[in-house]
C-alpha cells in the first residue's frame, strides 16, 4: 500500500510540477540572480528526492538506478549544484565562453536551462518509479542445469574476452597517455592521432568492462579472479587518469555496487581507503594538467587543491559543464539539427553509420554535426548530452515527457532488481547499466553502438553457445 502511495504522489508531483514549468518557462522574472540561487538550492533537494523516494519503493539507496539518476544530476545540473553553496569559478557557465562565435550564457538563459533541466530530471525519475515494481523483475533460473551450463559459459566467453579486451584497453591509454604528454592534457578528446577511433581494436576495447563483470560474475567473487580483475581496473584508473579521462569513477561505482552485492557489504576501512585512492588519483591527474600549464613546481600542487581548483570542486564543474549544451540550444531561436529524429537515426546507426549514409551520403551524428558544423570547432568536440538531445528531437515542452517514456523503459528493463537469480540474465542487465552510465553526457547514438558491440554482442554469443549445449544434451 506504501509503494502504491508513493507512485500516486510522484504522478501528483510531477503534474503539478509541469504546469509550474509551463507558466514560468518564458517569463524574465525580476532579480533573476536570485531565482537562479533559488533553483540552485532546488537542484540539491532533487537529487534527495530521488534517492529517497527510491529507497521507499526499491528499499535501498545505493543501487544501479540511483548510480544512474545521481550522476544525471551531476552531469546536467553539476555547476549548479556549487552555486547553491556560492561557490563559482571564472570559467563558469555564465562567465566564460571557450568556443568562438558563441556568447556567454545570459542570466535568462541560464534560469531557463535549471527550469527544464530540474523538470526533465524529474519527469525521468517519476517514470522509472512509477513503472519499477520488484516482483516483475524477479527472474529466476529455468533449471539449477541451465544456471550452470551459463555459468561455464558466461566465465569461458568473458575469460578470453577480458584477455583480448584488455590488450587493446591498455594499448589505446598508453597511446593516448603518451599523446598527452606530446600535446598536452585531455589531447586524446580532440587529436585525430588518438588511438581511440572507430576501429577493430577499439571495439574490441569496449568489451573490457562487461568482461570484468562477467568473470567476477561467473566466478562468484573467488580470490584470483577478483585480484585478476581489479588489478586490471586498477591500471585502467591510473593510466586513464593520467591521459585526462575521469569517467572512470562511475565505472568504479558500478563495480563497487556489484561487490556490494554480491560478495557482502564492503567495511568502512574499505570505503575510507578507496575513497582516498580515488581521491590521490584526481589530484595527480589536476596535478599533471596544471604541470603542463605552469610547470612542476609547489605553487602547481597548491593550485591543484586550492579551494576553488580542488578535485571535488573541480569534478562538479567539469561534469556540470554538460549543461552548456542546453544553454547554448536554447540561446538559438529555432535550432534545428537537419537529419531528423535522432532516436530514429540510432536504430540503424548503432550497427554502423553507413547505413544512414547510403540513403544521405552528408549525414552526420548530432555530437559530430553540434561540434564541427554548427560551432565550427576545428581539431575538438564538445560531445553532447542526454537533455540537449531529448530538447533537440521535442521541444521545450515535450523533451520533458520524452524522458518520462525513457525513464519508464529504462526501470523497466535495465535496472535489475536484487531478487534476480539467473545468472545469463544478471550478466546483462548489469553489464547494461554499465555500459548505459555515459549516457547523460553523450548522445544515445554513441552510447547504443558502445552497448551493441560490448554487452549486446556478448550476450548473444552466450546464448547461441547455451542453445548449441542444450540442444547436444538433449539429442543424448
Amino acid at each position: 500500500m506504501k509503494i502504491v502511495t508513493n507512485k500516486f504522489y510522484a504522478i501528483l508531483l510531477a503534474i503539478a510540477i509541469y504546469f509550474l514549468y509551463i507558466l514560468m518557462i518564458n517569463q524574465n522574472p525580476a532579480n533573476i540572480g536570485r531565482w537562479i540561487r533559488i533553483l540552485s538550492v532546488v537542484g540539491w533537494l532533487l537529487w534527495a528526492y530521488c534517492l529517497y523516494s527510491w529507497k521507499k519503493i526499491g528499499g535501498k539507496v545505493f543501487s544501479l538506478y540511483t548510480i544512474f539518476v545521481s550522476f544525471m544530476i551531476l552531469f546536467s545540473y553539476g555547476q549548479c549544484l556549487m552555486w547553491a553553496f556560492g561557490i563559482h569559478l571564472p570559467t563558469e557557465i555564465g562567465e566564460y565562453s571557450s568556443i568562438a562565435g558563441v556568447a556567454i550564457a545570459s542570466e535568462l538563459t541560464i534560469f531557463k536551462t535549471q527550469l527544464f533541466s530540474i523538470v526533465s530530471i524529474l519527469f525521468f525519475h517519476c517514470g522509472a518509479l512509477v513503472i519499477f515494481d520488484t516482483h516483475s523483475m524477479n527472474i529466476s533460473a529455468s533449471s539449477d542445469q541451465d544456471n550452470n551450463d551459463y555459468e561455464g559459459i558466461i566465465r569461458n566467453v568473458c575469460s578470453v574476452t577480458l584477455v583480448i579486451s584488455s590488450v587493446c584497453t591498455y594499448y589505446i591509454w598508453i597511446g593516448n597517455m603518451i599523446l598527452n604528454r606530446t600535446l598536452g592534457y585531455g589531447a586524446y578528446l580532440y587529436s585525430d592521432a588518438s588511438l581511440g577511433r572507430s576501429n577493430i581494436i577499439t571495439l574490441l576495447s569496449w568489451m573490457f568492462l562487461p568482461s570484468i563483470i562477467g568473470v567476477l560474475l561467473s566466478y562468484h567473487y573467488q580470490k584470483w579472479p577478483v585480484r585478476i580483475c581489479y588489478g586490471l581496473f586498477l591500471g585502467y584508473i591510473v593510466i586513464c587518469s593520467l591521459a585526462g579521462y575521469r569517467s572512470w569513477i562511475y565505472e568504479a561505482v558500478v563495480l563497487l555496487w556489484i561487490h556490494n552485492e554480491e560478495k557482502g557489504k564492503i567495511g568502512a576501512v574499505s570505503i575510507i581507503k578507496g575513497a582516498a585512492f580515488g581521491y590521490v588519483i584526481i589530484i595527480l591527474s589536476s596535478l599533471l594538467k596544471y604541470s603542463r600549464q605552469l610547470g612542476v613546481s609547489l605553487d602547481t600542487l597548491a593550485n591543484a587543491m586550492s579551494t576553488k581548483e580542488n578535485p571535488i570542486v573541480g569534478a562538479f564543474f567539469e561534469m556540470g559543464s554538460s549543461m552548456q549544451i542546453v544553454t547554448i540550444i536554447l540561446s538559438t531561436e529555432k535550432f534545428k539539427y537537419p537529419y531528423g529524429n535522432t532516436y530514429l537515426l540510432s536504430l540503424p546507426g548503432m550497427i554502423t553509420d553507413r547505413i544512414i549514409q547510403f540513403f544521405n551520403p552528408e549525414y552526420m551524428n548530432i555530437g559530430g554535426w553540434f561540434s564541427q558544423v554548427y560551432l565550427k570547432l576545428v581539431g575538438r568536440g564538445m560531445g553532447f548530452s542526454m537533455l540537449g538531445e531529448a530538447l533537440v528531437n521535442y521541444g521545450l515542452f515535450l523533451a520533458p515527457i520524452w524522458l518520462l517514456f525513457m525513464g519508464i523503459i529504462m526501470s523497466k528493463w535495465v535496472f535489475p532488481s536484487d531478487a534476480m537469480k539467473n545468472l545469463f540474465g544478471k550478466f546483462f542487465r548489469i553489464s547494461t547499466c554499465m555500459m548505459l552510465m555515459p549516457l547523460p553526457r553523450n548522445t544515445f547514438l554513441s552510447t547504443m553502438k558502445k552497448w551493441t558491440f560490448s554487452t549486446l554482442s556478448l550476450t548473444v554469443v552466450i546464448y547461441v553457445l547455451g542453445n548449441i549445449l542444450n540442444r547436444n544434451r538433449s539429442r543424448r
